[in-house]
């Protein structure tokens, strides 16, 4: 059917009156709170504690392959932490001048092993103070002193929990202990490639109990009789019915003098420490199946 003879075209609604858009500020994040593994964009005040304006940024790509670049970089920071700033486009870098309060917009954070730092790409803007004072937050203050004790450019390994002999169970894995060799006795034993391996058997021990101990890997060479060892990713093995603490390739062994004392627990093993009389290796366990 047709439209009817009284059809005169569309009709012309008005346009409601369009609403003012709402003025979007930035969410500016403080320095303590970035967070080095995440991903996408944020906004940040920062004062600039040092500039250095030609360096070079070394990164390790995949399959091996090393990157170096050109880069203006600056140690940036603010009351609750600091951080490396980087960028490759000098026309970025004009605002970066030592003591510098500006304001951070749209960067993105990269990070490259143990390194993480601000990445300021065409996208982003590095703005003085000045320029945003219509954007910044109404309680801002520009008289923060950097916390540069915080240095978040560095990724900080987690403090290692350290267990004690008395408390191993069967196939634990991933333990890290202090102990004191109590006994050693080194062995080279054949591969099957014809090749010789240093192989050591040891007896090591806490202030909780003593256990054996299989070096592989080279580890052998660090156990000498009363030395105090830091083991890094250890595992129990079980030999019928026995258990043993194993250090292989996986593994690392540290004199305790290497061994970073800021990770060390207050009241760790010394050469005076007495050793704990429980031999966990000397313990039997018996393997049960699951009831059905």
């Amino acid at each position: 059917g047709g439209r009817g003879r009284g059809y005169r075209g569309p009709r012309a609604v008005p346009a409601s009156a369009p609403m003012p858009a709402e003025k979007q500020l930035p969410k500016f994040v403080k320095v303590g709170d970035i967070r080095t593994g995440g991903r996408g964009t944020f906004d940040a005040i920062v004062k600039v504690v040092k500039v250095t304006p030609e360096a070079t940024r070394t990164e390790k790509r995949s399959r091996g392959r090393v990157i170096s670049t050109k880069v203006t970089e600056a140690f940036v920071g603010d009351e609750t932490g600091s951080i490396t700033l980087s960028t490759r486009l000098p026309e970025k870098a004009t605002e970066l001048k030592e003591g510098a309060t500006v304001v951070l917009l749209n960067v993105g954070l990269r990070r490259s092993g143990d390194l993480s730092w601000i990445e300021v790409d065409t996208w982003a803007g590095i703005k003085s103070i000045d320029e945003c004072k219509d954007i910044l937050p109404a309680d801002f203050k520009t008289d923060f002193t950097v916390n540069t004790e915080k240095d978040r450019s560095r990724r900080i390994p987690p403090k290692p929990a350290f267990s004690l002999i008395k408390d191993l169970l069967p196939e634990q894995r991933g333990l890290h202990l202090l102990v004191k060799v109590v006994e050693v006795k080194i062995e080279e034993r054949k591969r099957a490639d014809g090749s010789v391996a240093k192989v050591a058997d040891a007896v090591v021990g806490d202030k909780s109990a003593r256990v054996t101990l299989l070096a592989r890997g080279g580890h052998g060479d660090a156990l000498k009789k009363d030395e105090i060892l830091g083991l890094f990713n250890a595992r129990v093995e079980m030999s019928k019915g026995h258990m043993r603490l194993v250090v292989d390739r996986w593994s690392d062994v540290k004199g305790l003098a290497d061994v970073d004392k800021s990770l060390l627990p207050e009241d760790h093993l010394t050469a005076e420490s007495t050793i704990g009389e429980l031999d966990k290796s000397a313990q039997e366990w018996m393997l049960q199946e699951e009831a059905a």
